[in-house]
């Protein structure tokens, strides 16, 4: 049985947009690495932060939405949150279980998406 998670991390806005990515591919790679199943990744971009967090008021926003076999499915999280803490770029992190109403409203927000 598979479950899906998402995350959204903050990148720290000093990086140029090749570091961004770059970023972003380390993620993508580290879990493709664990046997996870990307279903979505969305860039969306610089914004401003709710609140200031190590004197900066912005930062690159990323989410990937993945499904995760659901055996290995602490391990994987547990690493990633391990991967994010350690990287000096990542100011913030945030992963979740999606359960079946969340799955539905993100599916939702996809189509949204590209019919745009």
């Amino acid at each position: 049985m598979k479950r899906h998670y998402e995350t959204v991390f903050i990148l720290t806005p000093v990086l140029s947009q090749n570091q961004v990515e770059e970023t972003v591919d380390k993620v993508k790679n580290f879990l493709i690495e664990k046997n996870v199943i990307i279903e979505t990744h969305e860039s969306w971009g610089l914004k401003k932060l709710a609140y200031s967090i190590d004197n900066k008021t912005t930062g690159y926003y990323e989410l990937i939405q993945f499904q995760i076999d659901h055996t290995k499915a602490s391990n994987v999280i547990s690493d990633l949150d391990l991967k994010f803490k350690r990287d000096e770029k990542v100011i913030r992190f945030l992963t979740v279980k999606l359960d079946k109403y969340a799955l539905v409203y993100a599916k939702n927000r996809i189509q949204k998406i590209k019919s745009l």
